[in-house]
């Protein structure tokens, strides 16, 4: 993989970041099964307030000037909201998942040490053969930052625009 660069998000990648978090959020647990046109209504909205609104910030990962990755947060006075953060799966044909983009692009976002998250990973809780439950992506996150003294609670979008 080419270096990459972590920026402001440029222009012309708003409407693929718009169209990619709605993507991957319909996927998340209780909105898999809704509806997309009633999807697009009540999330979409939401999702198109924040991606809209001057105060939120939104970083890229780019390489050669190609988007990789990126991430969408509002600044608060004292906790920052972490909305989404999206790393592609390959792109000409090279895999881009665990090679440190979301990791940059969190350490970019100068988060602090605690913050809140709206974003729900996709995957729940599993039963392995063992009989043992697999972490969910949101459980293995916050594990993984409290390792590290950093303090992150997750708040749904909806209450958190309320």
């Amino acid at each position: 993989m080419n270096p990459f660069v972590i920026r402001t998000l440029a222009t012309a990648d708003r409407g693929y970041v718009l169209s990619a978090w709605r993507s991957a959020h319909k996927q998340s647990p209780k909105c898999d099964n809704v509806p997309w046109s009633y999807y697009k209504y009540a999330w979409g909205t939401l999702i198109q307030k924040i991606v809209d609104d001057p105060a939120t910030k939104m970083l890229g990962a780019y390489a050669d000037d190609k988007l990789l990755g990126f991430l969408v947060m509002s600044p608060g006075k004292r906790v920052h909201t972490l909305h989404w953060v999206g790393v592609k799966f390959e792109l000409d044909g090279e895999k881009l998942r665990r090679r440190g983009l979301m990791t940059a692009l969190l350490e970019a976002a100068d988060l602090g040490s605690r913050f809140i998250y709206t974003l729900h990973a996709r995957r729940d809780r599993a039963k392995r053969p063992d009989g043992t439950m697999t972490k969910s992506l949101d459980e293995t996150l916050v594990q993984t930052l409290a390792d590290k003294g950093v303090v992150a609670v997750y708040n749904p979008l909806k209450e958190w625009l309320t």
